[in-house]
C-alpha cells in the first residue's frame, strides 16, 4: 500500500515538475520574442540575408543546432550498437 502512495506521489511531483519546465520555457521565448524583434540583416562575405526580425534567425539557428546535434547522436549510437552487435558475434558466426 504504501509503495502505490509513493508511487502516486512521484507521478503528481513529475506532472508538476515537468508543468513548471514548459511555463518557463514559455516564459523565455515570450521574452525572446519582445525583446528582438528589430531588423536584422545578416551577411556572410558576399551574401546577405533578407532582413527578417532577429527572433526568427535565433529561431532558425537554434532548430538547424537542434537537427546537427540529433543527426550526429543518431549516427554514434548506431554505430555503437554495430560495435556492439560485432562483439557479441562468436568466429562461427553464432550469437553468444
Amino acid at each position: 500500500m504504501q509503495n502505490t502512495k509513493t508511487s502516486n506521489a512521484l507521478r503528481i511531483f513529475a506532472r508538476v515538475a515537468i508543468t513548471c519546465l514548459v511555463l518557463f520555457v514559455i516564459a523565455i521565448v515570450v521574452v525572446l520574442v519582445v525583446e528582438n524583434r528589430s531588423p536584422t540583416i545578416i551577411g556572410f562575405w558576399l551574401f546577405e540575408t533578407p532582413e527578417l526580425p532577429l527572433v526568427i534567425w535565433l529561431v532558425v539557428v537554434f532548430l538547424f543546432g537542434l537537427m546537427i546535434g540529433s543527426c550526429i547522436s543518431l549516427i554514434a549510437h548506431l554505430r555503437q550498437k554495430k560495435r556492439q552487435e560485432r562483439t557479441n558475434v562468436s568466429p562461427s558466426g553464432e550469437t553468444e
